[in-house]
């Protein structure tokens, strides 16, 4: 073999090796096009090819997943979304694709566990708001009402800023207990953080609460 040929050998290898980052990235590209476009067909088909030649490209399963979720093929969605998120635990999208589809099959107990980690690990109310939503979706309000908790607490305006979101919340879940009085002063915490909060002065005005200048409460437990 000649020096000039061993030379273009790797070379051409590694122009192929590019080539096929290349295509990869743009498969994905594409895959989360189709799925903005509800085309959920053919954002799995696109990323197909890339999941089964490299099952730890991790931004590829999560396209997979959410495409078989939204095709209703949930063990393979489940699959998929667990290999993104093993790959990446951080990455609040794969969390809350896999949340939806635990929740979808049934598995309480996998669901509760992984947002409870997420809201833990990435001090996050958005996290514990979420497993309230779908605790109270379960009829199990004190499970929500320990998120609701946690969230408002890890949403302390330190880290991030602070969000009416927890507060709406426990406003909803205590309007479900009966308890409109808490309901209330969840609410008027909600208006003080953000008084233009469509949702929050919907309920303001729906449970008799005219809004003033005193309306607002301070946030905490």
């Amino acid at each position: 073999m000649t020096s000039q040929l061993k030379l273009i050998l790797p070379i051409t290898a590694l122009l192929l090796g590019a080539c096929k980052t290349i295509d990869s990235e743009k498969s994905v590209e594409l895959g989360r096009n189709y799925l903005q476009h509800e085309q959920w067909q053919k954002a799995a088909d696109v990323v197909s090819p890339v999941v089964e030649a490299a099952p730890g490209n991790w931004r590829a399963q999560l396209v997979f997943g959410q495409a078989q979720a939204a095709l209703g093929n949930l063990p393979a969605a489940k699959s998929a979304l667990e290999r993104a998120y093993d790959a990446d635990p951080r990455n609040e999208e794969a969390i809350y694709a896999l949340a939806d589809v635990l929740f979808r099959q049934e598995n309480s107990t996998a669901l509760f566990g992984l947002l409870r980690s997420a809201g833990q690990k990435l001090h996050s109310a958005v996290a514990y708001v979420k497993l309230a939503e779908y605790a109270m979706r379960l009829n199990d309000l004190d499970s929500a009402k320990a998120a609701i908790q946690s969230a408002i607490e890890v949403d302390d305006g330190f880290s991030r800023p602070r969000t009416d979101t927890p507060y709406y919340a426990a406003a909803v879940l205590e309007r479900r207990a009966g308890s409109k009085d808490t309901a209330i002063r969840r609410l008027r915490q909600a208006y003080g953080i953000n008084p233009v909060d469509e949702r929050v002065l919907y309920a303001l005005r729906e449970l008799g609460v005219e809004i003033g200048p005193n309306t607002a409460l301070p946030p905490g437990i």
